[in-house]
Formats: C-alpha cells, sequence, structure tokens
C-alpha cells in the first residue's frame, strides 16, 4: 500500500530496558510510553509526524492537516472531553484561569519534531513521574499535557473525533457546535476505551 502511494513504511523496534522505570498495568503496556521517545526514533531530516493510536482510523482527506501552521506549537491536537478537563484540573494541576480548560487527547497529535525535541519529552516524563504533585491516572497523556501545557494548538474536534464526544451531556454548551461540525466533517474517528 505504500508503495502505491509513493510512501514507505519502516519499522522501529524500541529498547524494552529505556521503558523499565515507567509504571504499566493490566491496561497500559509499556508500548503506551513509545510515543514519549517518538523523536528519536526518527531521522532528522523527518519535520512533521501525524501520531495515532492504533484504534483509530482515517476517513477522509488529511492533507490540510498536515499542511497546517502550527504557529510554532510542538504538537497540535484536540481538546478532550469535560470530564477530562476536570480530572486534569483535579490530579495533574492543569486549570486555565478562565475555566475554559485545555488538556488535549493525546490519540492523535500533529507533531513538530525539532519543537518536540526541543522539549526533551522522554526525560523530563521520568521526572513528572517521580513528582508526588502529579497523579497520573492517564500515563503518558497526562505527562504529555504537562510537558505541552501552555504551548500546544487546539484543533477541531474533526481531526480526533472521540467516542465520547457523542454523548451530548460532556459537551460544554461553548463546544457543541464544533463537535457537531465535526460529526459531519469528521476526518478522523478515535474509539478510545
Amino acid at each position: 500500500m505504500c508503495r502505491r502511494y509513493g510512501n514507505r513504511m519502516i519499522l522501529i523496534n524500541s529498547e524494552p530496558a529505556d521503558y523499565e522505570r515507567f509504571h504499566v498495568t493490566s491496561y497500559y503496556s509499556k508500548a503506551t510510553w513509545f510515543r514519549l521517545k517518538l523523536a528519536d526514533y526518527l531521522h532528522p531530516d523527518v519535520k512533521r509526524v501525524l501520531y495515532l493510536d492504533c484504534d483509530t482510523i482515517v476517513v477522509s482527506d488529511i492533507g490540510e492537516l498536515l499542511d497546517l501552521d502550527m504557529e510554532n506549537c510542538p504538537v497540535a491536537a484536540v481538546n478532550d472531553t469535560p470530564w477530562q478537563i476536570q480530572y486534569a484540573a483535579e490530579h495533574i494541576g492543569i486549570d486555565n484561569p478562565d475555566g475554559a480548560g485545555k488538556y488535549f487527547n493525546a490519540g492523535m497529535m500533529l507533531i513538530d519534531v525539532d519543537a518536540y525535541r526541543s522539549y526533551y519529552v522522554f526525560e523530563r516524563a521520568g521526572q513528572i513521574l517521580a513528582d508526588s504533585r502529579y497523579q497520573c491516572d492517564f500515563l503518558d497523556q497526562d505527562v504529555l499535557n504537562i510537558i505541552f501545557r501552555d504551548n500546544w494548538k487546539e484543533l477541531p474536534c474533526k481531526w480526533n473525533l472521540l467516542n465520547g464526544f457523542l454523548k451530548k451531556e460532556y459537551m460544554s454548551d461553548a463546544r457543541w457546535p464544533d463537535m457537531m461540525a465535526g460529526i459531519k466533517d469528521r476526518a478522523i474517528i478515535y474509539y478510545s476505551a
């Protein structure tokens, strides 16, 4: 398929020893942590990556997303559900003074690789997890939100249409129009558990 579209796929084996210090559960394996080291695995010529969890599907052209002006942000993603935003405020200290709340879902991230590298994500993850101020129940997603707290570009819901968005009671009145537009113009659907 890659050849058909003029692309190629390279499989990269990670070193399990790199992830020994990271917490795993019956639900989250060491593979959960791989995206933290993503930039280290890529060739220096790679400038942008679209990260997708394995339970996502692309249903329309993503060219617009790949050409997006990221406004000097290392990550572009979709703001999560109000429930997750409330969780972030209570457990990892991410809260906006205006109450709007910003906590991205890491199942789909557009990544500026050079900017991502400059944050030393993998190294900082260990420090964050050792810090008792943070209760990181959502592991790598929490870590990424702490690291990029004030420096990520919010994308419309159509780029990561979460199944949790489909319940109106989860949507604040301000975000419901974006959600409805996301359903109509969906590009990436994420079937998160």
